[in-house]
């Protein structure tokens, strides 16, 4: 909705822009996803409402799909609903019946995914409800302008908002991601994340911390570098032996080495030796005519 609603998709690595010549003609394969929580409630039948499992909400993906000329692509997009207790055959019945539909139905998943970029919801299937479209496209613009005016402080600071829906339930809506940099860019803090957890709890201290996520480079070069973590999720374990009691974080660390080559074999090179080649490769021409005049004195 042009400047008003803005929606960011994480771009795949493997995408990519092809030219051949005029900037204009170029060719894109671009593959992204937009991801969001949201409860599965409208997706399912009425009476099916008070199972337990359609209390919380689950991680929803909408990929986008961007293939031909750079400005007349082709534009697809398709549902992700993955992360929900299969083990619930109900809605797991009703859940695979909704993915079939938008599967063959163009029309439906359009609906849908509309709601789910503009309400950030579903929609019940075979109906769309346009309410709530003027408060969400309000919403999404404060938030936009919030988060411009407060990252405008301190440029290592990042701060994105997102107040979702401006009614009764705008807690279990409300999403914020700060991020800070620290020790020249070595150290990122990141929160992100509601303030409720999956089961729409009462703010606690550990949704007040949210997901976080602290990525230090061991490095100068940014290579090497190590991530600690600690995320919410949904274990469907929890869900298939009723604990729904049990934590629903899960917290680690990673030590992560980045480098790009052409061929599998400079994988196991010695660095050192891949340097000096490189050295080499680059010495100047001047230099090298230097040592042809000097080798033409000797001969004379």
């Amino acid at each position: 909705m042009y400047n008003i609603v803005n929606k960011e998709f994480d771009i795949n690595p493997k995408s990519k822009i092809t030219w051949a010549g005029d900037p204009y003609n170029g060719i894109m394969d671009i593959d992204a996803s937009y991801r969001l929580s949201t409860s599965l409630a409208p997706l399912v039948d009425t009476v099916f409402h008070d199972m337990p499992d359609l209390k919380r909400i689950y991680p929803t993906e909408v990929l986008l799909s961007l293939d031909g000329p750079l400005l007349t692509p082709d534009i697809e997009f398709q549902i992700i609903i993955d992360e929900y207790p299969k083990s619930n055959v109900d809605l797991d019945t009703q859940i695979k019946a909704f993915l079939n539909t938008i599967a063959t139905d163009q029309q439906e998943l359009n609906r849908q995914v509309f709601s789910l970029l503009i309400l950030r919801k579903f929609s019940p299937p075979n109906s769309f409800s346009s309410s709530g479209t003027i408060g969400s496209s309000v919403s999404e613009f404060v938030s936009n302008q919030l988060s411009y005016w407060i990252s405008q402080v301190d440029e290592n600071l990042t701060i994105d908002l997102d107040l979702g829906e401006l009614d009764e339930d705008a807690l279990k809506t409300f999403q914020l991601r700060i991020s800070y940099i620290f020790l020249d860019g070595k150290l990122v803090v990141t929160r992100d994340g509601g303030f409720t957890d999956p089961n729409s709890n009462e703010v606690s201290v550990g949704t007040i911390a949210g997901d976080w996520t602290l990525e230090y480079l061991l490095s100068d070069d940014g290579k090497l570098r190590i991530k600690i973590f600690n995320k919410t999720n949904y274990n469907q374990l929890n869900s298939a032996t009723g604990s729904a009691s049990q934590s629903l974080v899960t917290g680690g660390f990673s030590l992560i080495y980045t480098t790009s080559f052409d061929e599998l074999s400079e994988l196991f090179k010695n660095p050192n030796k891949k340097k000096k080649e490189s050295d080499k490769d680059t010495e100047p021409s001047s230099a090298i005519t230097k040592h042809k005049e000097d080798d033409s004195e000797i001969q004379h």
